[in-house]
């Protein structure tokens, strides 16, 4: 991670990630961010140390190299609508 990663956090409105470095950084610089991942209470209340809103879409832990977006229109549907909420 670099600094340019921090100053990126200063413009963004959301973050969407996976359950890395890089969604807790804008976690812990206050920007809301919609994760996927497998340890749901971990990101959301052990590691939100800044209690950012945070979206999460839950998958197995051994579904990461499996993850398709065309065929999760689910996961799609409620980045969409975190998206929108934090944008009204």
């Amino acid at each position: 991670m670099n600094k340019n990663m921090i100053d990126e956090c200063q413009l963004a409105i959301v973050a969407i990630g996976g359950s890395s470095s890089l969604p807790k950084i804008s976690l812990l610089q206050k920007v809301p961010t919609f994760i996927i991942g497998h340890e749901k209470k971990r990101v959301i209340e052990n590691e939100n140390w800044m209690k950012t809103r945070v979206g999460f879409y839950e998958i197995y832990r051994d579904a990461y190299g499996k993850f398709n977006f065309k065929d999760s229109k689910n996961c799609v549907d409620k980045i969409l609508d975190f998206i929108e909420e934090e944008i009204k």
